[in-house]
């Protein structure tokens, strides 16, 4: 009796029609052939879109716009997650025929999804182009699937004129090709300039001539981050490659990349960049409050702002809203000792706040110091002080009474106007450590300072 109350149970749970259950949610898996003969409901308009709950269905969806259904003012959501088992995938719109809808992968994933061959549009969608204001592809995750094409190859979109690309992400996924390559999207441009705004790319993306973290050719992005490997191979002519766009089309008045991070290593091509390998305009007037990590690469194109591993693990920089951006953060439980009082620990980037609700996060080893005094540990960030033209640097902005210094060597300061650190108004609050060497030939005669004068004048913590 007790068998056949096992064997019962077995058959109810065979039969419930789900084919995976993974933390609390349904994801469908395609057999790679069956295709939907409509959508699971909904009339298409903004109140009442088209949903997508099966892989067959997703399938349907690229079926009617390859053949010719651009969805012109539809509205099309997708209700679950998606699993293409790594069967082979036809994106979703062509050149001939391209979606002209608004898509809402409503935060949801597809996984295992499988382009090969020698194809020019590839992703998840092949072509989209924008027929109104509310054209546009949003809350869709790409995820550990196989992406290769020629031209025009993304995890979200190959092409894509004048339609908006929000809160994509393109996480694990392998994707190659030749021109206009990128994480999330291979070019998006047009004569209305498309945006692509709070989008993420952890893929390693390569290429032989445009190749980008975010788009391999792009005019407008804001509030993105990367921190996949971007790789030019092969190097063809007056191919590069950048951590968000491989080149920016700047040459538009709306062109902008505005408050953009890239952790990720970009390498090779005649030119490449922490955010942009070059700019069609050869000037950095439209990059703004855009930062990359300089431990990552090494020369290249001038844009943006370099900061190190440390200072990318730290508070968030100039230009990042805290709406949209999660500050980084070190764990100096974790420091070990490297050298007399230099470690490393554990350090969290900085993020992007929906990123890092969904818990994809990337740490790195970050430098610190232990400013301990007496016994026990006292580990911490810092910046390190090389030159005269650097220490004097700390007393000209108030803004660094509050961060760590640690001298690296002795320093001669004869030849540099000195001003005193801190002052009764902003007191020098954070920590600074001489490391056992010295500054010498300190005239601080020309300092005028009814309160005090001195290396530093008002302080919390100094020591050595």
């Amino acid at each position: 009796m007790r068998l056949a109350l096992l064997a019962l149970a077995a058959l109810v749970w065979i039969a419930v029609p789900v084919s995976a259950r993974a933390e609390g949610k349904t994801v469908d898996t395609w057999d790679g052939t069956t295709i939907a003969d409509k959508f699971a409901a909904g009339d298409g308009t903004q109140g009442n879109p088209f949903q997508i709950e099966t892989a067959a269905q997703l399938a349907y969806f690229a079926k009617t716009v390859n053949e010719g259904e651009a969805y012109l003012h539809k509205y099309i959501v997708l209700t679950a997650d998606i699993d293409l088992a790594n069967k082979e995938w036809t994106p979703i719109g062509n050149y001939s025929n391209p979606f002209k809808g608004n898509f809402n992968g409503d935060n949801h994933t597809v996984t295992g999804m499988q382009i090969s061959g020698e194809l020019d549009r590839v992703g998840l969608f092949g072509e989209c182009i924008k027929f109104n204001v509310n054209s546009a592809i949003k809350n869709i995750t790409v995820k550990d699937s196989v992406i290769c094409g020629i031209n025009f190859v993304g995890a979200i979109v190959g092409y894509a004129e004048g339609i908006n690309i929000e809160n994509c992400r393109s996480i694990g996924n392998t994707i190659n090709g030749k021109t206009d390559v990128g994480g999330i999207c291979g070019k998006i441009g047009g004569y209305s300039v498309g945006k692509v705004s709070q989008c993420y790319n952890s893929s390693k993306v390569t290429g032989r001539v445009r190749v980008g973290g975010i788009a391999g050719m792009g005019g407008i992005a804001e509030n993105c981050l990367n921190t996949g490997e971007i790789m030019i191979i092969d190097k063809a002519y007056q191919s590069a490659c950048g951590g968000i766009f491989g080149i920016f089309d700047d040459t538009t008045a709306s062109a902008s990349i505005t408050a953009c991070v890239n952790l990720g290593k970009v390498s090779g091509g005649e030119s490449f960049g922490g955010i942009v390998g070059r700019t069609d305009s050869e000037s950095t007037g439209h990059i703004s409050n855009c930062y990359y990590n300089m431990d990552a690469i090494t020369g290249g194109f001038d844009a943006g702002t370099a900061l190190t591993a440390g200072q990318l693990c730290g508070a968030l920089p100039e230009g990042l809203d805290s709406t949209s951006w999660k500050e980084g953060s070190v764990d100096t439980s974790t420091a070990k000792a490297t050298q007399g009082r230099f470690g490393t620990a554990t350090g969290t980037y900085i993020n992007l706040t929906k990123v890092a609700d969904i818990k994809e996060t990337k740490t790195a080893s970050v430098p610190v110091y232990n400013y301990v005094t007496t016994n026990g540990d006292d580990w911490d960030i810092y910046t390190l002080i090389t030159t005269a033209e650097e220490f004097v640097a700390i007393g000209q902005d108030t803004a660094n009474c509050n961060e760590n210094y640690v001298l690296k060597n002795n320093i001669d300061v004869s030849r540099v106007e000195l001003r005193s650190i801190g002052d009764p108004g902003t007191p020098y609050i954070g920590k600074f450590s001489g490391d056992g060497h010295t500054i010498s030939h300190v005239d601080m005669t020309k300092e005028n300072d009814v309160y005090s004068s001195g290396l530093f004048a008002q302080i919390g913590y100094t020591q050595n």
